[in-house]
This record gives C-alpha cells, sequence and structure tokens, in this order.
C-alpha cells in the first residue's frame, strides 16, 4: 500500500497545482455563520423536513447525486452542548459503535503496529489474496500492496499481519505528506485514485467552503499538518454494511467551537472494498442556554462507490440510497438517546 517514492513526489506536485482550484476565495474572508434552519435548508431538507427536526425527529434524506454516488443528509437536536458532544467524538473508539462495527481502533500521532494489533482479516479477504494480481484483486489495493499482500498461499494469520503492517505505513506516509500520499488503487483494469475521487465530492461541497473555509482547505490541501485551531487524527475500523466486511481508515479533522457553532470532517482514505473515496461532515449549531443545552446536529456525506455501476446499477442504486437513509435514521437515533444519557449521567457525578 506504500506508493513509490517518485509517484508520492509527482501526486505532491499535482495537489499543489489543483489546490488552487480548492483555495480561491475560501480562506481569505471570515466564514459566514449559519443559522440551523438556514443550513438545512442549504443541504436539501424541504420545509416539512426542516419542521420535524424542530420538533426534535430524526429525519434523514437522500439527494440528488451521480450514478456513482451516494449523497444523504441526517439530522436532529440533541439536548447536550456541543463541547459535549465533540468530547464524545475525540474518543471515536467508544463514540462510533452498533452491530455493524466488528473493530475499531484510533492511530497515534505517529502510528505503530500497537495502534492496529487487534484487526483481523476476514477469510473471505484472504481467499481472495490467493488469486489478486495487478488489474483483477478482490481487495482495493494499490499495486505495492498487491505485490506485498498478494500470496497463492495466504493464511489469515500471515495475512491479517502484513495488512496491519501495510495500513500503518500508508497511515503515516499520508501524515507525512498529506493528499500527495493518497494512493491509487490497482484492484481493476481502470485505476481510480482517491484524490480524483475526493476532488469530485468537494466540488460538491459547497456549504462546508462557505461556512467553514479553513476546514474545507484542511480537507482539500492537506499537506501533512493543520491550520491552527484545527485539530485532528487517523481511526481504523472494520465495519460490516453488506456481503462483505470492510477495513478503512478515516482521517478526522474537528474545528473549534465558535460562536456556538462547530464542524468534524471525515475522511475516507481508504477502504478494502465498494468506497472509491468518501466525505462526512458532522455540523454543530447551539439553540440552547447552558441551563438548558440544545445542540442541532446535522450530518451530511457523499461517497463514492464502484457498486454502483455496471449493468445492474440502476436497480442497485434505489436500493442502497434507501438502505443509506434508513442506516442513518437510525444510527442517529441510537447516537442521540446514547449521547444524551451520557450528559445526564455526567451531571450527576
Amino acid at each position: 500500500m506504500t506508493v513509490q517514492r517518485h509517484l508520492v513526489v509527482t501526486s505532491c506536485a499535482m495537489t499543489a497545482a489543483l489546490s488552487g482550484v480548492f483555495t480561491a476565495g475560501a480562506s481569505r474572508t471570515a466564514p459566514d455563520v449559519p443559522t440551523p434552519q438556514a443550513l438545512l435548508k442549504q443541504v436539501g431538507f424541504s420545509a416539512h423536513e426542516i419542521e420535524r427536526v424542530n420538533r426534535r425527529e430524526v429525519v434523514a434524506r437522500t439527494n440528488d447525486a451521480d450514478g456513482s454516488a451516494v449523497a444523504l443528509a441526517v439530522a436532529t437536536i440533541m439536548e447536550v452542548p456541543a463541547a459535549f458532544y465533540l468530547e464524545k467524538f475525540r474518543a471515536i473508539t467508544s463514540f462510533k459503535t452498533g452491530p455493524e462495527v466488528k473493530q475499531i481502533g484510533r492511530f497515534g500521532r505517529t502510528p505503530s503496529a500497537a495502534d492496529i494489533a487487534p484487526l483481523l482479516l476476514e477469510q473471505a479477504d484472504v481467499d481472495d489474496l490467493r488469486t489478486c494480481r495487478p488489474g483483477s484483486c478482490g481487495l482495493r489495493l494499490d499495486a505495492e500492496g498487491i505485490a506485498q499482500l498478494a500470496r497463492p498461499d495466504a493464511r489469515l494469520d500471515t495475512s491479517s499481519s502484513a495488512m496491519r503492517s501495510y495500513l500503518v505505513a500508508y497511515a503515516a506516509r499520508y501524515l507525512a505528506a498529506g493528499n500527495g500520499a493518497l494512493m491509487e488503487y490497482r484492484s481493476t483494469s481502470q485505476p481510480r485514485r482517491i484524490f480524483d475521487e475526493l476532488a469530485t465530492i468537494l466540488g460538491k461541497s459547497q456549504y462546508l467552503r462557505q461556512h467553514w473555509p479553513a476546514l474545507f482547505d484542511a480537507v482539500a490541501n492537506y499537506s501533512g499538518s493543520l491550520p491552527e485551531g484545527l485539530d485532528g487524527f487517523i481511526y481504523w475500523s472494520k465495519e460490516k454494511f453488506g456481503p462483505r466486511a470492510v477495513v478503512s481508515l478515516t482521517h478526522v479533522v474537528v474545528s473549534p467551537l465558535e460562536q456556538g457553532r462547530a464542524a468534524v470532517a471525515t475522511k475516507g482514505i481508504y477502504a478494502t472494498h465498494y468506497g472509491d473515496a468518501s466525505l462526512g461532515l458532522t455540523m454543530l449549531l447551539e439553540e440552547g442556554t447552558p441551563a438548558a443545552p440544545r445542540t442541532m446536529v446535522i450530518y451530511v456525506n457523499r461517497s463514492r462507490l464502484d457498486v454502483l455501476g455496471g449493468v445492474f446499477g440502476a436497480i442497485k442504486r434505489p436500493l442502497v440510497r434507501s438502505r443509506a437513509r434508513e442506516g442513518a435514521e437510525r444510527t442517529m437515533r441510537a447516537l442521540r438517546e446514547r449521547t444524551e444519557r451520557q450528559y445526564r449521567e455526567a451531571l450527576t457525578r
């Protein structure tokens, strides 16, 4: 999963050249401070849906997207301060839970084998590695990853260990070089660069660019360090959403809480299956008082998926989007219940 050194340098140069597309006018002006209602409308909610959100219902919707993408938004009001939500989010291993999350961990500032030691591949992935080759591989890997992991005698223990080493090296390289180190998948006859897929998503994320320009720049132009005031980390997870469990790496960037507003970007930088790239954004907008906190939580996600193309793409797209919407509602409802309970418990200590 390592990119050849000369390719990293080339990618870095391309990132620098493209950065003007993303930064022009983004960070030179003060960001707008959106009202909750205006932001809900901007991300696609109808007047009726906004009324439901204001009644503290959990409301999810899928938005317009091209044939290779799924775009969704989900919102509700939580009776907690935004700072409390952010505190819990940073503890990602206890924050991101649910039946679909099989394993999860957080990398340190310098990724190490210990950070990802629990990760085990699924047997189906090991079976795929036995016949994996450039241009035809059941796992999404770059050329070097295929060279490291593909073996006709692949076994669960050795392949899991090799995958862990592969992901540690990739996470370390990304933290050092930024977007220039994002890999190019070589698992099919048509290579796909994560950076290119991410650029397509960012082009549809005008609310992020308008309201949180520093966060937008940190995602679009990450070069190994974050702007002052922002913090972040990478976490890994193994989650099962469909027939195959997905091992993924996600770069989290958190904006500071200012004027009762904060945002968290979650940038998918690797996935063994399904996804070419993804970008999630959680927006927190406080509406209450210190004595009676209320925070509107709006989560939007746009993912580019390889499973939506092909002959049966038109059949699969409505099903995938329907399941994404139902899953988003279910997850947000459980998250609200858990976070509000934790806040009430914290008040009694």
